[in-house]
């Protein structure tokens, strides 16, 4: 034994039985009040924003859902030029397509402006669905007037 275990046994011995027990009534009191607001408390706030957040992603995937059911099958021919798919594709959907280039045989760069995150991701899923465009790579940020500014890489036949 090291000499503050000694100490600390010593003073242990030296207290009285009704000492003891207020200093383990203190003691068990100390570990409520950590267990409480140290553990408790804080995985509580976390379980509630926890909560917020997935409301709120099943909200927007119900606007994504709505917007994509008010599309529909939008009528381009099937043997349209890619343009053609996207220009008309945004615009039936309610993005403002500024740009596209063909990086390389299977990959298309596209950017442009969303009012809402449900036109953009509506568009999202026509394009995949009825297209086979999926995308591998997307940056969208908040614009001041609360447009998203989209940046995205498109890839054609999947993956």
């Amino acid at each position: 034994m090291t000499l503050g275990s000694n100490t600390a046994t010593e003073w242990w011995r030296t207290r009285s039985a009704r000492e003891r027990g207020l200093v383990l009534l203190l003691g068990v009191i100390a570990l409520a009040l950590v267990a409480w607001y140290g553990i408790a408390s804080p995985l509580r706030r976390a379980a509630e924003r926890s909560e917020m957040h997935r409301a709120r992603a099943a909200e927007v995937l119900h606007e994504v859902e709505a917007a994509r059911a008010e599309m529909g099958a939008i009528a381009i021919p099937s043997g349209a030029a890619l343009e053609d798919v996207l220009t008309l594709s945004a615009a039936e959907a309610g993005f403002a397509l500024e740009t596209h280039r063909e990086e390389n045989a299977r990959e298309i760069a596209v950017s442009g402006h969303a009012a809402d995150p449900a036109a953009l991701f509506g568009w999202i899923t026509m394009l995949r669905t009825n297209h086979g465009l999926v995308v591998a790579n997307l940056t969208a940020a908040r614009e001041d007037n609360g447009a998203l500014r989209v940046d995205a890489l498109l890839m054609r036949g999947g993956t």
